[in-house]
C-alpha cells in the first residue's frame, strides 16, 4: 500500500488549513494539537504479547472517539461506524487474498471503496468524518486481531493504514468544499437572474 509519505504530506497540509484558516475556537485548538500528536508519535511503537501497536494509532483512536461521541443520533451513527468497520475489514482481506492487487492499486482501491460507503451511509462532513474514521480505526483493530490468530505479524496502525485514512479524509474534505462552492455559485446565479428579471 503506502509508505507514510501521503500521511505526512496530507497531515501538514490539513494542519496548515486548520491552524490558519479555521475560526479560532476550541475545535481548532483540538484539531491542531491532535494532528501534531499524530505526526509526533508516528514512528513510536510498543508491543503487547503478539500485538505491535503504533502510539499514533492510539492518539487517532482517542480523537476519533471524541469526534464520534459528539455526533447527533449517536446510536444511528454508531451503527454506521460498525458497517464501515466491517467494510474495511472485508475490503482489506479481499484485496490481500485475491488477485485484485495485481490489477488495481491497493491503497486507492480501499480508500475509494471506503469513501463511497461513507458517503452512501450519512450526510454532512462532520458526520462522515466522525463515523467513517472511527469505523476505520475499529476495523483496523479487528483486522490486526484476525491476522494475529494466523500468526501473521501486523502493526496496529502502521503507515499503510494512515495513508489510507488520509486519502479518505482528503477526498471527503474536497467533496465538501466542491459542494459548498457549487451551492454558492448556484445562489450567485439565482441572484443574478433575479436582478436581471427585475431590471427587465
Amino acid at each position: 500500500m503506502g509508505s507514510g509519505l501521503i500521511f505526512y504530506w496530507f497531515c501538514w497540509v490539513i494542519w496548515i488549513v486548520v491552524t490558519f484558516f479555521m475560526k479560532k475556537d476550541k475545535r481548532r485548538a483540538f484539531l491542531a494539537c491532535w494532528i501534531l500528536l499524530l505526526i509526533l508519535f508516528s514512528n513510536l511503537h510498543f508491543s503487547i504479547n503478539f500485538y505491535q501497536i503504533s502510539v499514533s494509532f492510539l492518539v487517532f483512536l482517542g480523537g476519533t472517539l471524541l469526534l464520534h461521541v459528539k455526533l447527533p443520533r449517536l446510536i444511528f451513527h454508531s451503527l454506521i461506524s460498525f458497517i464501515v468497520s466491517i467494510g474495511y475489514i472485508g475490503m482489506v482481506i479481499c484485496i490481500n487474498i485475491t488477485p485484485l492487487r495485481l490489477f488495481f492499486p491497493q491503497l486507492i482501491t480501499i480508500s475509494l471503496f471506503l469513501v463511497i460507503l461513507i458517503m452512501l451511509l450519512t450526510n454532512g462532513l462532520l458526520n462522515r468524518l466522525g463515523t467513517g474514521l472511527f469505523g476505520i480505526a475499529c476495523g483496523e483493530i479487528v483486522y490486526s486481531m484476525i491476522m494475529a490468530d494466523y500468526s501473521i505479524p501486523k502493526t496496529v496502525g502502521d503507515m499503510e493504514f494512515f495513508d489510507c485514512v488520509l486519502i479518505v479524509t482528503a477526498i471527503l474534505l474536497c467533496n465538501s468544499l466542491l459542494l459548498t462552492l457549487n451551492r454558492k455559485i448556484y445562489i450567485l446565479i439565482s441572484i443574478t437572474r433575479h436582478s436581471i428579471r427585475q431590471r427587465a
